[in-house]
């Protein structure tokens, strides 16, 4: 989760790129405002909401249970 906010923060300053030309070279240069505070807060936000979806418990249990009877047929 914590990648996903990174990455909303990357685009956002990619959407702001200054370009410069100088001699024979060009420049970009792009910035982007994060507050890494917020981002974990709303990392742990997203992730508190995400477990406890129906959903994502099934799947979860299902998964449990498929490794459980991999292990009961293990010799």
């Amino acid at each position: 989760m914590f990648g996903i906010q990174i990455l909303e923060q990357v685009q956002s300053g990619l959407r702001g790129v200054k370009s410069e030309l100088n001699g024979n070279a060009i420049g970009l240069r792009a910035q982007a405002a994060t507050d890494l505070a917020a981002m974990v807060s709303k990392s742990k936000a997203l992730l508190k909401a995400r477990a406890g979806d129906e959903k994502i418990i099934a799947i979860r249990n299902r998964r449990l249970s498929q490794n459980n009877l991999k292990q009961l047929a293990w010799p």
